[in-house]
């Protein structure tokens, strides 16, 4: 990102930070002022977050989240939502793949793929909105 693009003062809510993807999305975010709110459903971030998290002047954190449970999400938005008293920008970021041979894929493997990509985008997008 350039310098045109100034985030400072906004809440930024990055949902699976500690990919490859959600990690580049944290480090141009927060080297451009924003106030990163970076969630994954690991128990902490990767390295690299946590090491921008702490080197960094913004009120920016961590926060654990299962995008699949509305209940959770909403829980964790309320919050930071509280925290912050407002949230800007939300980048769905999480995603799961099936790796293995198209033969040999369950459908519980399948169902998983939709339970995160399609309805825990939906969880975080409806619930952000409705805040």
């Amino acid at each position: 990102m350039s310098e045109i693009h100034n985030f400072d003062g906004q809440v930024i809510i990055v949902t699976g930070c500690n990919g490859q993807l959600g990690t580049v999305y944290c480090e141009a975010l927060i080297k451009n002022g924003a106030t990163l709110i970076a969630t994954d459903v690991h128990d902490s971030p990767n390295t690299k977050i946590e090491n921008l998290l702490n080197s960094n002047s913004s009120d920016g954190y961590y926060k654990k989240v299962d995008i699949t449970s509305e209940e959770n999400v909403n829980e964790t938005f309320q919050n930071i939502y509280r925290q912050n008293n407002k949230i800007d920008v939300l980048i769905n970021n999480t995603g799961t793949m099936i790796f293995n041979e198209f033969t040999k894929r369950k459908k519980s493997d399948f169902m998983r793929v939709m339970e995160v990509n399609i309805f825990g985008t939906f969880n975080c997008i409806n619930v952000a909105e409705n805040i």
